[in-house]
Formats: structure tokens, C-alpha cells, sequence
């Protein structure tokens, strides 16, 4: 992306974040729909757990969790998992923590 070369540029930290993993990996109603109207209000009545959200649209919830995601692994409750295409950041799940201990 234009945007996150030109951050790291200026030497700013840019995580790429799949949200929809985020979802996934802390139960955030993984199976709604985030384009349905329906959809979007189970997505942030269950995200209201982490963050207080009152109304917000997909993009904006979206976006939301992908700052949920990145503080998370500030403060070490996230993994960065790096493929042959880049880096993405997730948060730590029943999984990465039950394995911490084999390390």
C-alpha cells in the first residue's frame, strides 16, 4: 500500500491486521454478516466486551478491531505470524497459549 510505505518512510511501525481473524480468534460473532444490518449490530453488541462502540458502520467497526488487534499485541496478547507475503498481527488465542509452554 502507497499509505503504509510512505509511514515506514518516515519510520512509523505499520501492522497489517485481518479482522475478520480478530473475529475469529475472540469470538467477536464470527459467523454475522458485517455487511447486514442485522449482521453489524451482533458484531458490535459483541464487540461492546472489549471496546464501548454505540454505532459505527462495517468500514468503521472494521477498523475498530483492527486497533483492538494491534493494541493487543502491544501489550502481549498478540502474535505476528509472517508469511512469503508479508506479516499480519493476531491476537493470541486458546491455541497460541496452550502451545506457549512447548517453546
Amino acid at each position: 500500500m502507497e499509505i503504509a510505505g510512505e509511514l515506514r518512510k518516515r519510520g512509523i511501525k505499520v501492522y497489517e491486521v485481518y479482522p475478520y481473524a480478530t473475529r475469529v480468534i475472540l469470538d467477536i460473532a464470527p459467523k454475522a454478516k458485517k455487511r447486514t444490518k442485522d449482521g453489524l449490530s451482533e458484531i458490535i453488541h459483541s464487540l461492546s466486551r472489549f471496546v464501548e462502540v454505540e454505532k459505527a458502520n462495517h468500514d468503521e467497526v472494521d477498523a475498530i478491531i483492527a486497533a483492538l488487534t494491534v493494541m493487543m499485541y502491544d501489550r502481549g496478547m498478540g502474535i505476528l505470524l509472517k508469511g512469503s507475503d508479508g506479516e499480519i498481527v493476531v491476537p493470541r488465542g486458546n491455541l497460541q497459549l496452550g502451545l506457549s509452554g512447548f517453546g
